[in-house]
């Protein structure tokens, strides 16, 4: 039996195994991305690590600058696929409310806008280097009533993933390693 177009039965089965041993929900996502010249950055995802079991992972994305700036438009660019990834989190975050509750949603569509000033980009003033807000628009149809449907989107603020690391701050760390020259 499906509900929003999920298997119920496998929902369940993984919802049952994560409740009873947390370890199980903690993951190590892990990407490769390549300079193809110009603002061009290909990636892919490599995979998934999940208490000690490795899924590959074969999609592969392209971010780009457009045109006007310099770039090739080959790709979103990085504050758009920001943004996609966020809308998508958050989204699925949604559903997932929806199917903890036995709520049926009949259509889901996420609008997002992010503000940033790139001025730091082209070392021009003193901008901030990165958003400095962003709105998101949840429309959705569903029999839930509208009560139902805006504590299904508080539900999807406190248990996306991208939402909540985009809001609270996160230890990043860089590393820079040289690559060695090809003899």
């Amino acid at each position: 039996m499906k509900s929003n177009g999920i298997d119920l039965e496998l929902w369940g089965d993984v919802k049952e195994v994560v409740q009873q041993d947390p370890e199980e929900a903690r993951v190590i996502v892990r990407t490769v991305h390549r300079w193809v010249g110009g603002f061009g950055i290909e990636g892919r995802s490599k995979e998934i690590e999940s208490a000690g079991d490795i899924t590959p992972r074969t999609f592969e994305f392209k971010t780009d600058w457009p045109e006007e700036a310099g770039g090739a438009n080959r790709g979103p660019s990085p504050g758009e696929a920001l943004l996609g990834a966020l809308a998508g989190c958050v989204g699925l975050s949604y559903v997932a409310s929806a199917l903890n509750r036995g709520i049926e949603i009949d259509q889901l569509e996420i609008e997002i806008a992010g503000k940033a000033d790139l001025g730091s980009v082209f070392a021009a003033g003193n901008a901030f280097p990165g958003l400095s807000e962003v709105d998101i628009l949840v429309k959705v149809r569903s029999d839930a009533g509208d009560h139902i449907l805006t504590e299904l989107g508080e539900a999807a603020t406190r248990t996306s993933t991208v939402f909540n690391s985009l809001a609270s701050p996160v230890p990043i760390r860089l590393n820079v390693a040289r690559v060695p020259d090809v003899q």
